[in-house]
């Protein structure tokens, strides 16, 4: 299932990205061209539970990016664990 048939991301419309996922970057091209649900559900290291993105990367991240946040998984177990998802944890964590 394509991320366009999922609708998983709500960036696209009929087959045409109607704005990128990050903000930037060409419209009417897609960055995913597929969403791989299953396995990401696997890779996820997000620990809230009732997280209805999981799985849905760029949902994720467009969310996250709203809110000035990264996603959990790019922090370490114990980042992660403290739910702070601010860049500037990010950053110190990354030093």
């Amino acid at each position: 299932m394509s991320c366009t048939q999922a609708k998983a991301c709500g960036y696209h419309q009929n087959g045409i990205t109607t704005q990128s996922h990050w903000g930037g970057g060409k419209k009417g091209v897609s960055p995913m061209p597929e969403c791989h649900l299953e396995k990401n559900k696997v890779r996820c290291t997000c620990t809230y539970e009732p997280c209805d993105r999981k799985g849905r990367c760029c949902e994720c991240i467009a969310y996250h990016w709203k809110m000035k946040e990264l996603p959990g998984c790019l922090f370490s177990a114990g980042g992660e664990r403290s739910y702070d998802r601010s860049i500037r944890r990010f950053i110190a964590e990354n030093k």
